[in-house]
């Protein structure tokens, strides 16, 4: 549980960045308030797994790699390579 609490802002934030959109536009689109988002980015709270599913799935990265610590770049966009 670390490792995802030390992993998943990280993630969080670079999956967001990937989009172009600022955290109340992001929030806006997930139906969520962009404190909600921005707890998330900070680890102050964990997404439920619906949550991050489509927090993912709005980013274009793959469910993996935002809970993962591994750092390759093909993992970043979800179905690059298949």
């Amino acid at each position: 549980m670390t490792v995802l609490r030390q992993t998943l802002p990280k993630r969080l934030i670079q999956a967001r960045k990937h989009t172009g959109l600022r955290v109340c536009d992001f929030a806006r689109m997930m139906g969520v308030t962009d404190t909600t988002v921005m707890r998330w980015e900070k680890g102050q709270r964990i997404p439920s797994l619906e949550d991050l599913c489509r927090y993912a799935t709005y980013c274009g990265v793959s469910l993996l790699w935002v809970l993962s610590d591994v750092d390759e770049k093909r993992a970043l966009i979800a179905g690059e390579g298949e």
